[in-house]
């Protein structure tokens, strides 16, 4: 009988795969705030509060041993707001994340006009973990042309 070699055993690489980042345009959160979650329980605090919108509340990703999260809630706006880290520097007391919030009125319609919708946006983020006091700060929006046009019906 001839030998046979046993089968390959495939493993993947999940932790690319998993997502690190997470941004909404309704949380449910009227106020603006900046936070940080050190351990599962604040985690998942943030992570309710980004969703309390929902329901049910989607169920909180696992947080990885070596990391933290950050939020970052912009408050209640009716404009369009983009929120995103630019940087994380770790300084010898404290680490220092740094985001921008780009925000565009909505317009739709023929003439232009300023849809008012509700918006709670929020991003929701895994860094390094560091037992260092976590500083934010807010970056000047990098500069984009002209407001967002949603998508519109054409005129009769």
């Amino acid at each position: 009988m001839p030998k046979t070699n046993p089968p390959r055993r495939v493993i993947y690489k999940l932790r690319s795969a998993f997502p690190t980042e997470w941004r909404g345009e309704q949380s449910g959160v009227e106020h603006a705030g900046q936070f940080v979650a050190r351990d599962h329980k604040e985690w998942k605090q943030l992570w309710d509060a980004a969703h309390s919108h929902m329901y049910p509340i989607p169920k909180a990703p696992k947080l990885p041993r070596d990391k933290m999260a950050i939020a970052i809630f912009h408050g209640q706006t009716n404009e369009n707001v983009t929120i995103r880290m630019t940087g994380l520097q770790v300084e010898p007391r404290k680490t220092v994340v740094e985001f921008e919030a780009d925000s565009r009125p909505v317009m739709v319609g023929a003439q232009g006009a300023t849809a008012s919708v509700q918006r709670e946006p929020f991003l929701l983020k895994f860094i390094d973990r560091s037992e260092k006091k976590v500083e934010f700060r807010q970056q000047p929006a990098s500069s984009r042309p002209g407001p967002l046009i949603s998508p519109r019906m054409p005129p009769f």
